[in-house]
């Protein structure tokens, strides 16, 4: 019995110390991999006390601790995060040898790499994290992207339809296949994928591009409407999550803030409003991020009120918080506090063109006609590329039934703002009760070929016109 003991603890030791042998090789094995590759610490006297203690002790755990790749990915985030690219790539070709089965690293490396223009080192690197996650659309997008920079148009096409495999209605990658086709002169075929990007992406994708195949195709009346529907919005950049994860380890403020800007116009809106609140943590003085966070609490007016008074409170000559705030107290029902933030922001910005036309409204629910013209003016001047004050001017002449005038500023908000659709349309209704057929038409087609005016609307204007003239 005793030697039955003395045997199986021996083996028990036996097995342990080969476990812990193993373990001893895999780290030495891990280490060497790594040492092979990690850059020297870069300069960070001039970077934040926080940001350079990161990376000191990511850099010393990798050499000290048990776990040297947990170390390296926190040090490889934060060099990619803040800026360090060339230390990124080094540690990322680490991790690739570290981890061969992970898609992050070949895309993270490939994009810095394709920044440098470096595409044919970039491209072998896209394409390694496509194999390993064909499901993860923005490696396949940017695949073809750089294969449509070397003019390999067949091999870009291949690469947006595997995203589109992925996600049928992808706009970045129909608008890469319409890219290529435009490349190819087939406008033709072009105009269908970046008709459905650009109603994909609600008017944010391939606006430019698919204008330009109208165009070529002799289709004169649907460039003008794309033209006009992609003036609406703004372009839209790729999405990815993998890139943007980073930005939670950046101590750069701006453009932190700018990621989560760009993550809620692409409908991440809990993402953009955290990146954000981070760059107002970085920089606690900046009225602009409390501006920004603010506008993307509408959800949430407690919490909007909040940012927004602390943007004033923060820069008292930051009209647009002043005016914002006062939008929130009206929409939500305090006409009081709206007031009282209309008096106090136009004390501190007498001269913002959009407080100016707030206090005109003041002074015209309040019967002050004189002083709402002499804020509406003044408005104007200063900004004389926009029609609201001249359809505010017009809406008090309206009220005073002197429609001639009203007409005459209608017609300088249309000057001023070509295709603003209020005027456009109320000056097509004019013309058309007024018995102007000549100028009713004008009007009339380019009403018909607005974006922004309701189709209801302009079909009740095209029943007027052929009630008036009979065609």
């Amino acid at each position: 019995m005793k030697k039955f003991i003395t045997i199986t603890l021996i083996a028990i030791a036996g097995t342990t110390a080969a476990y812990f042998y193993l373990q001893r090789s895999s780290l030495i094995a891990k280490k060497t991999i790594i040492y092979a590759k990690l850059p020297p610490i870069p300069y960070l006297d001039n970077q934040p006390k926080t940001l350079a203690r990161r990376i000191l002790d990511a850099d010393a755990a990798i050499q000290n601790e048990a776990k040297p790749t947990k170390h390296l990915i926190e040090l490889t985030r934060l060099y990619h995060a803040n800026g360090y690219l060339l230390e990124s790539l080094h540690c990322y070709q680490a991790l690739a040898a570290l981890q061969p089965e992970n898609p992050r690293w070949p895309h993270l490396q490939a994009l810095i790499l394709a920044g440098y223009g470096r595409l044919n080192e970039a491209i072998p690197l896209f394409q390694k994290s496509v194999e390993l996650d064909p499901s993860y659309t923005p490696s396949s997008i940017r695949l073809g992207n750089s294969f449509l920079k070397q003019n390999k148009f067949d091999e870009a096409e291949t690469a947006y339809r595997l995203a589109l495999s992925v996600e049928a209605s992808n706009p970045h990658a129909l608008m890469g296949i319409g890219r290529c086709r435009i490349a190819r002169k087939d406008y033709e075929s072009a105009r269908i994928p970046l008709e459905t990007a650009f109603k994909a992406s609600q008017n944010k994708i391939g606006g430019d591009l698919l204008v330009t195949v109208y165009q070529k195709l002799g289709l004169s009346s649907q460039a003008f409407i794309a033209e006009r529907q992609a003036g609406v919005g703004a372009y839209s950049d790729l999405p990815d999550p993998w890139l943007l994860d980073l930005y939670s380890d950046c101590y750069d403020a701006y453009q932190v803030a700018t990621a989560g800007g760009q993550a809620a116009f692409g409908g991440k809106a809990r993402t953009g409003y955290d990146l954000v609140l981070r760059a107002a943590k970085l920089d606690p003085r900046n009225a602009y991020y409390q501006f920004q966070l603010g506008n993307l609490s509408s959800s949430d007016p407690q919490r909007a009120e909040s940012h927004f008074k602390k943007c004033v409170e923060l820069d008292p000559d930051f009209s647009d918080g002043w005016t914002s705030l006062h939008n929130l107290y009206s929409k939500t029902g305090n006409p009081a506090a709206a007031d009282a933030v209309l008096k106090s922001g136009f004390k501190h910005n007498p001269d913002s063109p959009a407080l100016l036309i707030l206090m005109a409204k003041k002074a015209k629910e309040e019967n002050q006609l004189q002083q709402a013209a002499s804020f509406l003016q003044k408005s104007a001047r200063l900004r004389p590329n926009e029609g609201a004050a001249y359809i505010e001017m017009a809406q008090i002449y309206f009220s005073l039934n002197q429609i001639d005038q009203g007409m005459d500023m209608m017609r300088s908000a249309l000057k001023a703002e070509p295709g603003h659709p209020l005027p456009l349309s109320t000056l097509a209704l004019h013309a058309i009760t007024s018995d102007s057929e000549r100028e009713a038409r004008d009007l009339l087609k380019q009403v018909e070929n607005h974006p922004r005016i309701p189709q209801p609307q302009v079909a009740e204007l095209q029943k007027k016109f052929a009630a008036q003239f009979g065609n």
